[in-house]
C-alpha cells in the first residue's frame, strides 16, 4: 500500500459528509435505545443500523470524492 493511499483514507475520514452520516447514525441508534424498553431488542435493532449507517456515510463520501 502506497503512502498516498493511506493519505486518501485519512482524507475520507476527515470529511464533513462522514461526520454528518456518523451523527445521524448515532442519533438513530440513541432513538432506538430511548424508545425500546428491552435492551436486547434495542441491541438487535441498533447494531445493524449502526454498521449500515457507518457504511453508507463512508460510501457517500467516496462517491462525492470521485464524482460518481
Amino acid at each position: 500500500m502506497a503512502l498516498m493511499d493511506i493519505v486518501e483514507i485519512g482524507e475520507v475520514l476527515l470529511s464533513w459528509r462522514f461526520y454528518v452520516g456518523t451523527a445521524v447514525t448515532a442519533a438513530l441508534c440513541w432513538l432506538v435505545f430511548t424508545c425500546i424498553p428491552n435492551e436486547t431488542v434495542a441491541w438487535v435493532i441498533s447494531a445493524p443500523l449502526g454498521i449500515g449507517g457507518l457504511g453508507l456515510s463512508f460510501w457517500w463520501q467516496v462517491r462525492a470524492d470521485f464524482g460518481k
